[in-house]
């Protein structure tokens, strides 16, 4: 049984499959097809925008937005579910309004924290991990230590 909500439960198997370890594929078969083309052209409009995604670990989109007056964004944008997390630049969660409001308009919603840090236990123990590894970043723990 798995301590994240159950809702998220029942995305992530919709998402990873019901077999005994979880099914990456599905996530160069989205990446493929270009998703939320329209919100990182937006993005791009009013910010620096740089794509740092990296297939061999990442669930979706990683957007390092560069802001003039404030530090830099690490934007985390779920292939798994509409879920985003944006990050500061050593890894902390952080917030900024402008950028929630174009990432909630395109139908995103961010997680609390806490709820990121709690653990999935779907599959077997031996594939363990954060709910963030398995909506975000899997193989990396958590950004944040």
């Amino acid at each position: 049984m798995s301590t994240v909500p159950e809702a998220l439960v029942h995305l992530l198997l919709g998402y990873f499959g019901t077999g005994a370890v979880p099914d990456y594929g599905r996530t160069l078969e989205i990446f493929d097809q270009g998703p939320y083309h329209e919100l990182r052209e937006r993005l791009a409009s009013n910010w620096t925008l740089t794509d740092l995604t990296d297939l061999n670990y990442d669930l979706g989109w990683r957007w390092w937005i560069e802001r003039p007056s404030d530090g830099p964004i690490d934007l985390r944008v779920s292939f798994v579910g509409p879920y985003y997390l944006m990050l500061d630049e050593v890894g902390s969660p952080t917030h900024e309004g402008a950028i929630e409001t174009a990432l909630e308009a395109a139908g995103l919603h961010t997680i609390h924290r806490q709820i990121l840090e709690r653990e999935v236990t779907i599959w077997s123990p031996e594939v363990g991990g954060s709910l963030y590894e398995y909506l975000f970043q899997f193989d990396s723990g958590l950004p944040w230590g």
